[in-house]
């Protein structure tokens, strides 16, 4: 290919974590206190087709209908252990909405591997507006943290990628989807904060 100047990149499906990678990935989001439970859920997940001694073969790992309510059900169960144990304010002193905007910006990055576009913001807060109207500020969280842990942004490690120059169909990983590149390879899990920080300090930068 470097003699004919052409470039052959691989095939980049969207990956589903595997069950490893899916318990790891909620033992190091939500810490030891929820072990317990996370290890439940992992229990009853569908075990997964084996590939040449892997078990993380993209084509293999598919969201069946079984396999979607079991993520919907963990979400709920993990959404509701969890409270408001991951507030990093006060809604008292910093405002309800102002809050749970700080809440969604932290965790939300932490769960998808990346900042949540002004777009992911604003549909996760009128989830929570509606939440907050019929039921309480506690309620609107557990909504919020339910709807992250059960989207596709986090059961999958989406690449969107950066677009190369005009004319070629050939992208390449940004530096949040190289960081989870990284991290899944060499722990099965998700970046911890201190490549998180290197990440984002690079991409201000």
């Amino acid at each position: 290919t470097a003699c004919l100047g052409q470039t052959m990149p691989g095939p980049r499906p969207m990956r589903r974590l595997s069950n490893t990678e899916y318990r790891s990935t909620l033992e190091d989001l939500l810490g030891p206190t929820h072990a317990a439970l996370i290890g439940t859920i992992a229990a009853g997940l569908t075990s997964e087709t084996e590939s040449l001694g892997f078990r993380n073969n993209a084509a293999f790992l598919d969201v069946n209908t079984g396999v979607a309510e079991h993520y919907m059900d963990a979400a709920e169960q993990l959404a509701t252990a969890i409270g408001r144990s991951q507030l990093s304010c006060a809604p008292g002193e910093d405002g309800t909405r102002a809050c749970a905007q700080s809440y969604l910006r932290s965790f939300g990055r932490k769960v998808f591997r990346r900042p949540l576009s002004a777009e992911e913001q604003d549909r996760y807060l009128g989830l929570f507006d509606t939440a907050v109207a019929s039921y309480d500020f506690a309620t609107g969280i557990e909504w919020i943290t339910m709807a992250l842990l059960e989207s596709p942004s986090f059961i999958h490690r989406v690449e969107v990628g950066i677009a190369a120059p005009a004319g070629t169909p050939v992208t390449r990983p940004d530096d949040y989807e190289m960081a989870t590149r990284l991290s899944y390879l060499l722990w099965h899990s998700t970046p911890d904060d201190a490549l998180a920080i290197f990440v984002m300090v690079s991409d201000e930068g």
